[in-house]
């Protein structure tokens, strides 16, 4: 198999949309794109470099998963590789929490310098 580009897209589904879609653009940077229903709900797709990442709010959201990384299956984490954590979002500031979310208190938003020769 051979990939068409050099990242994957990832799909979440999420109860509030305008708040996940405020996240993501405002304080994380990423560039918003295009908004259309589905036959699953309302979606928004933002991007990031080469990659996609789409909003994805059902008309009955489900019930939150389990926090914990083990604690349940799929997705458990996401990742975003910047050359320069100071081109985009807020680097340092207190990541907010989206409503509703439980788990740990948030925890400021930072930038893990890459390893040398990567």
């Amino acid at each position: 198999m051979k990939p068409l580009k050099a990242s994957i897209d990832v799909g979440l589904v999420v109860a509030d949309l305008p708040a996940m879609r405020s996240f993501y653009e405002e304080t994380l940077g990423l560039e918003g794109g295009a908004e259309r229903t589905t036959g699953w709900g309302e979606m928004v797709e933002l991007t990031f470099g080469e990659g996609c990442l789409r909003l994805l709010r059902p008309p009955e959201p489900p019930a939150p998963a389990p926090t914990g990384l083990t604690a349940a299956l799929g997705i458990r984490y996401l990742t975003f590789e910047v050359a320069d954590a100071e081109g985009g979002g807020e680097a340092g500031r207190d990541v907010p929490r989206p409503r509703g979310q439980r788990g740990r208190a948030p925890r400021p938003l930072t930038a893990i310098p890459a390893r040398s020769g990567e």
